[in-house]
């Protein structure tokens, strides 16, 4: 249980039921009497000051960061100024709601919605820049033609990717990053992408 704490940063009591999965029940199970409970665990790594409540400012209820980290509230380094690609199964998008809450970003992983449900993509994964979630992108890699292509890519209404400073070269860089990861040489945009191409096209 507290390295899931650890992971993600700010988790609470109940932050989605798959956020704690594989750690037994909520409460104590007459039939197992072994698994005290996640809520006696937390209740425990409390009590011994492994765990510490914290309020957040417009959040409901108490998240717990780590005892070794909660100087980071007072003194929170600088974010970096660069570009990720968040996989779903990131402990930043474990706490869908905290994720709404906070960042004001409203994240669904679609892979399992009938397509004519879907509102964007099958494997969209949601851009962070610095400390901000900016946007999502949907890459498909195609392994047979050394490729990525990107089907589709959404900016948050409050975000201008040409006007944010840094953004640009950052982006790139996540983009070659993605390449390598994928064993791909190629990376291609879909026709209606014209923005995008243009803004990141690979230099030599």
């Amino acid at each position: 249980m507290l390295s899931r704490y650890r992971a993600h940063g700010l988790l609470g009591a109940s932050s989605g039921g798959d956020v704690f999965s594989g750690l037994g029940p909520a409460k104590p199970d007459e039939a197992r009497p072994d698994l005290p409970g996640r809520t006696a665990l937390r209740e425990q790594l409390i009590a011994a000051g492994d765990l510490i409540p914290v309020e957040v400012e417009g959040i409901r209820g108490h998240r717990f960061v780590l005892r070794d980290e909660v100087e980071l509230l007072d003194a929170p380094p600088l974010p970096p100024s660069s570009v990720a690609f968040l996989s779903p199964f990131d402990p930043l998008v474990w706490d869908r709601k905290l994720l709404g809450s906070l960042f004001d970003f409203d994240y669904v992983w679609e892979l399992f919605h009938p397509p004519a449900k879907r509102r964007w993509g099958w494997y969209v994964l949601p851009i962070v820049f610095g400390d901000s979630l900016v946007g999502r992108i949907e890459p498909r890699i195609d392994r047979d033609e050394c490729r990525v292509e990107v089907l589709n890519v959404w900016w948050e209404d409050r975000f201008a990717p040409g006007r944010a400073n840094g953004f640009v070269d950052a982006m790139r860089d996540a983009l070659r990053a993605y390449l390598l990861l994928a064993g791909a040489t190629r990376l291609e945009w879909g026709p209606h992408l014209k923005m995008e191409k243009r803004l990141f096209r690979a230099r030599p």
